[in-house]
């Protein structure tokens, strides 16, 4: 399935379905080594959800380990929309090895996490 990102007008190929949620589907793309697209379910999409969305990309937060060449937030990078140029998800970096905030932030989960 092919979609273009708003930012370049790059068309974006999915590649790999890797998680499903009621929200949407998360996808590995062809698009510059280590992006992930999220597709939102077309009903649950709504229009405030592209408002918030097109907020968060232009309102990034600071990149606090950026000297490390370390990317710590799964954040919104751009819209990305189908042939009709609606919006119907967005790309976001990979994290690498990430882990779920409420995995680390929950005792109980980090613990079964990490059997102790």
């Amino acid at each position: 399935m092919n979609y273009i990102c708003a930012k370049s007008n790059q068309s974006i190929t999915l590649v790999k379905q890797i998680a499903s949620s009621k929200e949407g589907e998360v996808w590995t793309t062809n698009h510059r080594n280590g992006y992930l697209a999220k597709i939102y379910h077309k009903d649950k999409f709504q229009p405030q959800q592209v408002q918030k969305l097109g907020l968060m990309i232009n309102n990034p937060p600071k990149e606090p380990n950026s000297h490390l060449n370390h990317i710590s937030f799964a954040w919104s990078h751009s819209m990305l929309k189908d042939n009709n140029g609606n919006c119907v998800g967005f790309l976001m970096p990979e994290i690498k090895d990430g882990k779920n905030l409420i995995d680390v932030y929950s005792p109980h989960r980090r613990n079964k996490i990490l059997k102790l």
